[in-house]
């Protein structure tokens, strides 16, 4: 023990369980500090506490501390009495060399869990102070939490982690070889056996933490020779142009390493994530720690003790293996830093030489005759293969054919034959996939080559269209390779757990392990074809990406290749199939079905066609319409209504042969034309209706246009019928829109449907004693000299009535009715005549009177 106020202090010693005492590194550096008035103290077992020196916080007050805890705060109860474990605590110096002697002296001060057993006992005058003490104390652990981030800011270099993680090493190693030595030669309880399994695991993982640690400065010593010595990159160094396999490599280099880059970086979210988790482990861990190290209040027996001690030793193993895998994920994330730093680096220079060599890459004649050559080898060989296959398969048939003709219910083997052969064909498909593959790419060089190399930008364009078709064809193989995989995936799973199932000889388990070995092959030709399709999509993909860069320096710049991409882009559209058209013809006495494609230039052709010729059809309509009119004397409601109705039939014929001439047959609209009628049946009947009795009334021609037509309170002339409704112009002036329906369902007047005569009557009355002779031929006459009066039939005077102040008499005459003529002018005109004739004969027209004879008695 230390005595109060010496400079220096003597290493603290700690048992370890087994009794040993050992050094504790914590406290071993105050003996090589020389710091002026410095204290330091120990309290130990034995109950003797000496040494107590003024600890730094007495200067408040100028007390000291008497005493800190008690016995059983600073050891263990064992059987004999108090050995083996102890606490202790340091009291820090006066002087501004504090916060260096924190970090060495925190381990020590929460060792003894200050907060429940220290008790700070000042003078009965003095315990006010208590509370000055306590925030004396948290200002203590505030101060040492930030001297030790300080302190772990600067991390240790990976030499001296290296070598302190072998010194822990080679200490746990001799630990557990000292507990294998002293353990008793008996039966192993189950908390012994726990306790050795974690001494165990704990060994591991720092073998583990020191093989890592080697590994990362093995990483960070190669890192930059690596980088350095780029084959790939050196075989760029030179002048361009570069081969474009150069390129290629150069390329798959860098996708290469960007997949790894993004592999790392999941890595490193991954081992973040474990690191929280293990973290929170680890507080968890080290609260169970404290728990079982805090000392019981009443002496324990001897196995009790003894419980409580391994229940202490496995709770701070648990807690040591805690800290060890916190720190291999340490390490860990500190690898991938290291590897994603240099990939970030390797990607940015491999990206800058990439940017460097592209517009410069060259396909030559010798290296796209080398690339056809070994896409047609790769074709013979994939050809060998599938004729040894198709070998095979003959056989399996044989087989197959074999076994089927016994006869009876067809046997397991059968069945297996015939999977086998189903199995064959499928592997010769995706082998038929892979020579495709191989053929195409011989095509695709070519087509490479003119996109390098020539300045003919309608042969370029066609370059690109056939390698975009290409990448979307590829696309499609790729999916179906890996559906074909998926559902192969299951088949296999279902046919190897059949085999290990088999209880049978070698002859039952022949032909399930022969198909089994025919699903795995079927499954891996098409993951090669599925690799193959990738890899070449992956070229097509880099190979239409540089075109933005090449064709600013081929033909005729940058803008010629825009023309002649967007002149690519309207003719693809131009030629885009909308639909399939389907026509059955008869040739040679047999139906021949024939397919039409209408793409959208053909649509829009037919559009321009019909509106072209519907205009010629208006212009000659109208031209046919003033002819009428002009030369046959035809009226121009008749006119307009043969130029209408000829338009309808026209547009009619124009479409059919619109569609004729763009080869679609009607039998497409078959569909539409059922569903059209069903819209109709709902929602537009009125129309339809409309349409109809339009039809009918210019067929029947039961009402024309001109008629004076009656219907309900409307009396006019017809002015015009259409397809909805006819136009009827009153006496009124007004003109009614009527459907065309109401002329068909409602009763109607048409004073013009025979003849135009229409009978008209006045009536008049004379005195009594007028010449009716006189009066007949007066009335004949200035009906005869009317011009608006027909004489055939001829008027007529009629004698109606003896009145009681006149003789009725009634002329009646009939008059044609056309637009220019108003029967009630020519009424009005005939009455003026009437009065002026009647006034000169000197025939008289009584007001009604009444006689009155008075008789007088």
């Amino acid at each position: 023990m230390s005595a109060a106020g010496s400079t220096q202090a003597k290493p603290v010693s700690r048992h370890d369980p087994h009794g040993r005492a050992r050094t504790d590194p914590a406290c071993q550096g105050l003996s090589n500090e020389k710091t002026p008035t410095v204290g330091s103290g120990c309290f130990c077992d034995g109950g003797r506490h000496s040494g107590l020196a003024r600890p730094f916080w007495s200067g408040l007050q100028g007390h000291s501390l008497r005493r800190v805890g008690r016995q059983s705060a600073c050891m263990r109860r064992g059987r004999n009495g108090y050995h083996g474990r102890h606490g202790r605590f340091h009291h820090l110096p006066h002087s501004t060399h504090l916060a260096a002697w924190i970090p060495r002296q925190r381990a020590c001060i929460d060792s003894l869990n200050l907060p429940t057993l220290v008790q700070v006992k000042l003078g009965a005058r003095q315990r006010h102070l208590r509370w000055l003490a306590a925030v004396a104390f948290a200002l203590l652990c505030a101060v040492a939490g930030a001297a030790e981030h300080a302190a772990t800011a600067s991390e240790p270099s990976l030499t001296e982690q290296l070598a302190e993680a072998r010194l822990q090493l080679q200490r746990t190693q001799q630990r557990h070889a000292s507990a294998l030595t002293e353990q008793p030669l008996r039966e192993a309880s189950p908390m012994q056996s726990d306790r050795q399994r974690l001494q165990d695991w704990l060994l591991d993982l720092q073998r583990e933490r020191v093989e890592r640690l080697e590994e990362l400065a093995l990483l960070q010593a190669t890192a930059k020779s690596a980088a350095a010595a780029d084959p790939i990159v050196e075989s760029l160094q030179t002048p361009p142009p570069y081969p474009v396999s150069a390129v290629d490599a150069l390329r798959d280099e860098l996708d290469s390493v960007q997949e790894k880059l993004l592999a790392a970086q999941a890595s490193q979210r991954a081992n973040q994530t474990e690191l929280q988790n293990l973290n929170a482990q680890l507080k968890a861990r080290a609260a169970l720690a404290r728990r079982t190290a805090e000392p019981s209040l009443s002496p324990l027996k001897e196995p009790d003790a003894n419980r409580a001690h391994a229940e202490q030793e496995i709770a701070s193993l648990l807690q040591q293996i805690a800290e060890a895998e916190i720190a291999l994920v340490s390490l860990d994330l500190r690898r991938l830093g290291l590897e994603m730093a240099a990939l970030r680096t390797r990607s940015t220079d491999l990206q800058s030489v990439l940017e460097r060599v592209l517009p410069h890459q060259q396909l030559s004649a010798a290296e796209l005759a080398t690339q056809q050559t070994h896409a047609r080898a790769d074709g013979e060989r994939l050809a060998e293969e599938i004729s040894r296959l198709v070998k095979r398969q003959g056989e399996h048939r044989a087989e197959r054919e074999r076994l089927a003709s016994h006869g009876g219910a067809p046997s397991r083997q059968a069945l297996v034959m015939a999977l086998m052969v189903k199995t064959d064909e499928a592997t010769i498909k995706g082998l038929e996939h892979l020579r495709m593959l191989s053929n195409v790419s011989g095509d695709v060089w070519e087509r490479r080559s003119i996109l390098l190399n020539s300045t003919d930008q309608a042969q370029r364009r066609r370059a690109v269209e056939a390698l975009t078709e290409l990448k979307t064809k590829l696309a499609d193989l790729r999916s179906l390779a890996r559906n074909r995989q998926d559902l192969l995936s299951a088949e296999i799973r279902a046919q190897r757990a059949r085999v290990e199932n088999l209880a049978g000889g070698a002859r039952e388990r022949g032909p399930e392990e022969a198909l089994l070995a025919l699903l795995l092959q079927q499954s891996a030709t098409d993951e090669r074809t599925e690799l193959a399709a990738a890899r070449l999509q992956r070229q097509l993909s880099r190979w239409l990406d540089d075109q933005d860069g090449l064709g600013s320096r081929l033909g005729n710049g940058r803008l010629a290749w825009l023309l002649d991409s967007l002149a690519g882009v309207a003719t693809s559209i131009w030629h885009q199939e909308l639909l399939v058209a389907e026509d059955v013809t008869e040739v040679d006495g047999r139906q021949v079905t024939v397919k039409y494609g209408v793409t959208v230039g053909k649509s829009l052709g037919l559009v321009a066609t019909f509106v072209l010729g519907y205009w010629l059809l208006a212009w000659l309509s109208r031209f046919v319409q003033r002819q009428l009119v002009a030369r046959f004397k035809v009226s121009d409601a008749h006119a307009s209504m043969v130029q209408r109705w000829s338009m309808i039939g026209l547009s009619i014929a124009l479409l059919l042969l619109t569609l004729n001439l763009a080869r679609i047959p009607l039998s497409m609209f078959a569909f539409a034309g059922g569903a059209l009628a069903i819209g109709v049946g709902f929602g537009a009947q009125t129309v339809l209706k409309n349409f109809i009795s339009g039809l009918i009334l210019l067929f029947e021609r039961k009402i024309r246009v001109g008629d004076i037509v009656e219907l309900g309170s409307i009396t006019g002339h017809v002015t015009s019928i259409d397809l909805r409704a006819a136009t009827v112009l009153g006496f009124n002036g007004v003109e009614a829109l009527i459907p065309n329906a109401n002329f068909i369902e409602h009763q109607v007047i048409n004073w013009t449907y025979s003849n135009r005569l229409v009978r008209r009557e006045f009536r008049l009355g004379v005195a009594y004693g007028t010449n009716l002779v006189q009066l007949q031929s007066l009335l004949l006459a200035a009906a005869a000299a009317h011009s608006h009066v027909a004489s055939d039939p001829a008027p007529e005077f009629f004698l109606e009535d003896f009145g009681q102040s006149a003789l009725d008499v009634a002329l009646v005459y009939w008059v044609e009715l056309d637009d220019q003529m108003n029967s009630r002018r020519v009424g009005s005109e005939l009455r003026q005549d009437i009065y002026a004739r009647l006034a000169e004969a000197g025939i008289s027209l009584p007001f009604p009177q009444h006689d009155v004879h008075l008789h007088t008695a």
